[in-house]
C-alpha cells in the first residue's frame, strides 16, 4: 500500500506545482508564456524517462527503492531553487542576447524538478514488481487530485507558498519508498526535507520576509510593497519599467 500512496503523493504533488507555477507564470510574465510550465514539464519528464531507459543498471531491484526516494528527494529539495531564480529573474519580450540567455536559464531551472519527478515515475511504472494497472492508477488519480488542489491551495496561501509546499509533499512521498526497506538514512533525508519545506511554506505564506515576484511585467516592485495579491483584484505597486513592449493592435 505504500507503493501506491507514495506514487499518488508524487504525482499530487508533481501536478499541483505545476498548475501553480503555471498561476505564477501568468502574474509575472504575460499571459502567452504562462503555459512555458507545461513546456518545462514535458522536457524534464522525458529527459528523466530516457535516463531510467539508458541507465537500468541504477534501477535494479536491490536498490530500486533507494533510488526512487532520492529522486523524490531531490525533486521536492530543487523547487525553491527554481522558485528564487523564477522571483529574482528579469524576463522581458525581446530577442536580444540578454532576452534569450534569461529565457533558456529559466528553461533549463524550471525543468530540474520535472526531470527528478520522470526518473522517478518512470522507474515506478517500468522497474517496480507490482500490478501497473493500479500503479498507474494511482498516478493518474494523483495527478487528476493534485491539480484540483491548487483551486483549494491558492485559498489557503499565495503561489510561491503553495510551490514550496508542493515539494514537502514530493520528499515525503520519497519516506513512503522507503517504508519497510533497509535504507533508513534516506527515509531520514527525506523526512527531513519534508519538515524544512513544509515549515518554509508556511514561514513563506505567513512571515514577514517572503520569496516573492520582484519583477512583474517588466515592472519593478517597491522592496516594501511584497506581491501577495493571489486572491485581490489590485494588482502590486510598481515603479519604474524595466521594459517596454509593443500591441500591434493596440499601440500600447
Amino acid at each position: 500500500m505504500h507503493i501506491y500512496l507514495g506514487t499518488f503523493l508524487l504525482a499530487f504533488s508533481t501536478l499541483a506545482f505545476e498548475v501553480t507555477l503555471t498561476r505564477l507564470l501568468s502574474v509575472i510574465t504575460w499571459y502567452h508564456l504562462a503555459f512555458f510550465a507545461i513546456s518545462t514539464a514535458m522536457l524534464g519528464m522525458t529527459a528523466g524517462a530516457i535516463t531510467v531507459y539508458v541507465k537500468p543498471s541504477w534501477f535494479q531491484e536491490k536498490r530500486l527503492r533507494r533510488a526512487i526516494a532520492w529522486n523524490c528527494f531531490l525533486f521536492g529539495i530543487s523547487i525553491p531553487s527554481t522558485l528564487i531564480l523564477l522571483c529574482r529573474l528579469t524576463l522581458t519580450v525581446s530577442f536580444n542576447v540578454s532576452g534569450i540567455f534569461h529565457l533558456f536559464i529559466l528553461t533549463l531551472t524550471c525543468s530540474i524538478p520535472f526531470y527528478f519527478f520522470g526518473v522517478a515515475i518512470a522507474a515506478i511504472l517500468t522497474k517496480e514488481s507490482y500490478p501497473i494497472g493500479r500503479l498507474y492508477a494511482s498516478d493518474l488519480l494523483g495527478a487528476a487530485l493534485g491539480a484540483l488542489f491548487v483551486l483549494v491551495g491558492l485559498e489557503w496561501m499565495d503561489a510561491p507558498s503553495l510551490i514550496l509546499f508542493c515539494g514537502s509533499l514530493g520528499a515525503l512521498a520519497g519516506l513512503l519508498f522507503t517504508w519497510r526497506e533497509k535504507a533508513g538514512h534516506v527515509g531520514r533525508v527525506c523526512l527531513y526535507g519534508f519538515l524544512v519545506l513544509a515549515a518554509s511554506g508556511l514561514f513563506n505564506s505567513y512571515g514577514d520576509y517572503r520569496i516573492q515576484p520582484l519583477v512583474i511585467k517588466g515592472m519593478r516592485m517597491r522592496p516594501s510593497n511584497s506581491w501577495t495579491g493571489w486572491r485581490r483584484s489590485e494588482g502590486p505597486t510598481r515603479t519604474a519599467p524595466i521594459a517596454r513592449s509593443t500591441c500591434p493592435s493596440t499601440g500600447m
